[in-house]
């Protein structure tokens, strides 16, 4: 983000776009801002301040005053000073004269009469800001489970390529004393404990030991305190199926019989990890969808590769199962063989449909990574998902929050509208956020 405008400028009448993403593609979870509001709880502001945040640490104590004196204040060192540069984020839709006045409602595309069109205009810009505004969500939910996971964001859609907090590799939102692994049997490099290693090995693993030390290592090293245990099914699963998870269960019957689901086994495990008050177990398995735009033809069941517009959503992922979409809605499922320079290789045989140039492909990635444990804590105050004022329009007065706007452009003898919202803000994580991360597989 950095300050930057990023604006995507979207194909509005393919009706790839239109009926693909929002209807098809996406589901529209009731929690969709389940992460961030767990972890970034959004907060608007309404004043010039809150433009340049500034950042400080406890500097010493004050000396002892007598009863009656007024306490002897401490000032902040200038060098904890820190401005927060934040990013527009942002959606158009362009609408040209032609479009407007002449493209049909393809799904009535007569009136009564049969001979009068239905044209789409107006029904499409509103189409058009609802779509913007649901997948604007989407972006902020993996923007937020991407820093916890990953500790880094990288997006790619419709022609932009977007980072935070930087495009190197060594770019990360926590300190490494906060983003821990059991994954290599041994001593963990910073919590001090003897692992048994990755958890998918149910010989080895010791699992419950593994998470007693992470909590044990964030309360005596960190000062924090762990109030809810964030995981993939597959890390609850893993947990539940360790041989060292078997031999407590083994210990007490009334355990085992409540080991019958994971959510079950998760309920049951709190009563070894949790203490008295109980620590909430939250399994966030939920997934986005990622499109690359396809730039080559392909022919049915006859071509085994396709070149896309950009495999960032990829990552270093060469054998992944993606859903190629076309516009009337067929789709398929297809397990790719290999990835390399934005070019998807697969089996031809698994695609039985011919892709044309502008069909696009799916990839649904995860809001937070499978492979991790996030441990949530008491301190949620060191971590903010702000907006900050924004004008839409030279005219208009500051003020907080997403702002949908329109505006016409004349071009004589052209003309056309842009429709879209924007928004500037972004994460403030004030030192360490109030999370730590384990790799367990």
């Amino acid at each position: 983000m950095e300050g930057a405008i990023h604006y995507l400028a979207n194909d509005i009448f393919n009706p790839n776009v239109m009926q693909g993403i929002f209807d098809v593609i996406a589901p529209q979870y009731p929690d969709q801002l389940k992460i961030q509001e767990g972890f970034f709880p959004y907060e608007e502001y309404s004043t010039d301040e809150a433009i340049n945040y500034f950042q400080h640490n406890y500097w010493g104590m004050t000396p002892v005053t007598a009863l009656g004196v007024d306490p002897a204040t401490i000032g902040i060192p200038s060098g904890f000073y820190r401005g927060y540069e934040f990013g527009y984020w942002g959606e158009q839709s362009v609408f040209s004269n032609k479009d407007l006045l002449q493209v049909k409602n393809p799904v009535k595309p007569y009136k009564a009469d049969g001979k009068t069109p239905n044209l789409w205009g107006e029904q499409m810009m509103t189409q058009a800001i609802q779509h913007q505004k649901y997948r604007f969500n989407i972006l902020k939910e993996a923007f937020c489970g991407a820093l916890l996971g990953d500790g880094v964001f990288h997006f790619y859609g419709d022609g932009v390529d977007a980072y935070y907090p930087g495009p190197g590799s060594t770019n990360y939102i926590l300190n490494p004393h906060y983003r821990l692994s059991a994954v290599t049997a041994g001593t963990v490099t910073y919590g001090g404990w003897t692992t048994g290693g990755t958890w998918a090995t149910a010989a080895s693993a010791t699992p419950i030991y593994d998470l007693n030390q992470m909590i044990l290592y964030m309360a005596q090293k960190l000062g924090l305190q762990v109030t809810e245990i964030w995981l993939s099914r597959k890390n609850a699963q893993y947990l539940i199926d360790a041989d060292e998870t078997a031999a407590w269960i083994e210990r007490s019957p009334r355990l085992a019989e409540a080991m019958l689901t994971v959510e079950s086994g998760l309920a049951a495990l709190n009563k070894v990890v949790g203490g008295s008050e109980g620590i909430k177990w939250v399994i966030e398995d939920r997934t986005y969808p990622e499109r690359m735009i396809i730039r080559t033809r392909t022919v049915a069941s006859t071509t085994g590769t396709v070149t896309v517009d950009n495999d960032a959503c990829l990552g270093s992922l060469t054998t992944p199962t993606l859903m190629f979409h076309k516009a009337d809605g067929r789709e398929r499922l297809v397990t790719a063989t290999g990835v390399s320079s934005n070019v998807i290789s697969f089996t031809a045989g698994d695609l039985d449909m011919s892709m044309e140039t502008g069909d696009f492909i799916i990839y649904n990635k995860r809001f937070m990574a499978e492979d991790k444990i996030i441990f949530k804590t008491t301190r949620t105050d060191q971590q903010k998902f702000g907006s900050l004022p924004v004008q839409t329009s030279p005219e208009d007065t500051f003020s907080p929050g997403v702002h949908m706007y329109a505006q016409e452009t004349i071009k004589k003898p052209n003309w056309f509208v842009t429709q879209g919202h924007l928004f500037r803000g972004g994460p403030v994580v004030f030192n360490n956020g109030g999370w730590c991360t384990l790799d367990v597989h």
